[in-house]
């Protein structure tokens, strides 16, 4: 199995980087562990939102192959329990699935200049 992390922009935030260092410990024994941080555009036109937003949604679906098993983290989404989240990769794994992609993205406001 590999696991892929994609972030768009640099992870900064204490919390992830610790969560992410503690799955990447966990899970190394038992799978390829990559992380790919992608620059953020910077919008420079308040009219350019959904423009930049559409490219950058491709720049991330570039990464991701149509076999792959992709979850998205959302501050909306459903949390697992250690355990949960255990059996949802082994069960994964026995479908077959080689790749699991988790995508994390940020929204955030920007100025223009």
């Amino acid at each position: 199995m590999k696991i892929k992390i994609i972030a768009l922009g640099k992870i900064k935030e204490k919390f992830l980087k610790e969560g992410i260092s503690e799955f990447s410990k966990r899970l190394t024994p038992y799978a390829n562990f990559e992380i790919v941080e992608l620059q953020p555009i910077e919008i420079k036109d308040e009219n350019l939102v959904s423009r930049v937003l559409e490219q950058e949604g491709e720049k991330i679906l570039s990464l991701i192959k149509p076999s792959d098993f992709v979850v998205t983290l959302e501050i909306t989404g459903k949390q697992l329990s250690s355990e949960e989240f255990a059996r949802k990769i082994s069960n994964i794994s026995n479908e077959g699935i080689s790749e699991m992609v988790f995508i994390i993205g940020y929204l955030t406001e920007q100025t223009s200049n």
